[in-house]
């Protein structure tokens, strides 16, 4: 549990991750990171060495603070994850590097769904062979994507109209 902040003592549940929902369990966490002044230490890079003794000091709390959040909200299977972690960045970083997806792969899912839903417009009445024939482009349109080259695109293209 932690609390809402230094000043009162009201106890909060911590979001746990357990590798799902990512994207709320995320909103959460920067809301709680917030209300306890430690947002800068999770998204900005810090400089230590324009610091002096005090300032350093403080930031190592504030940054273990941030880490120990972060560790005290994942499950198990997750939090091995970011045993390596030595600051609470590097942590928040590694969590969102594996879990948050890159924009290529969102726009992946929704081409698939869109694509069965243009050809299909009714699933329950989709016959299998039919649906069969739509996995299989949509298999050709993945492997399409990942190759960076326009050459490959055109090709794509051809083997489809021939």
């Amino acid at each position: 549990m932690a609390t809402i902040n230094s000043l009162q003592s009201i106890p909060v549940p911590l979001p746990i991750f357990d590798g799902t929902d990512y994207d709320l369990w995320e909103k959460k966490m920067i809301t709680l990171f917030n209300s306890q002044n430690l947002g800068d230490i999770v998204n900005e890079p810090q400089n230590t060495s324009i610091l002096n003794e005090a300032q350093r000091k403080k930031l190592k709390v504030k940054d273990a603070s941030a880490l120990y959040l972060i560790q005290q909200s994942l499950a198990q299977n997750v939090f091995r994850r970011i045993t390596k972690a030595s600051t609470a960045k590097d942590a928040w970083d590694m969590l969102r590097d594996e879990f948050h997806g890159d924009p290529k792969s969102i726009l992946l899912e929704n081409d698939s769904i869109v694509t069965v839903m243009e050809e299909s417009k009714h699933l329950a009445i989709l016959l299998v062979a039919e649906l069969m024939v739509f996995l299989e482009a949509y298999k050709k349109r993945l492997s399409s994507y990942k190759e960076d080259s326009i050459k490959s695109v055109f090709h794509f293209k051809l083997n489809i109209r021939s």
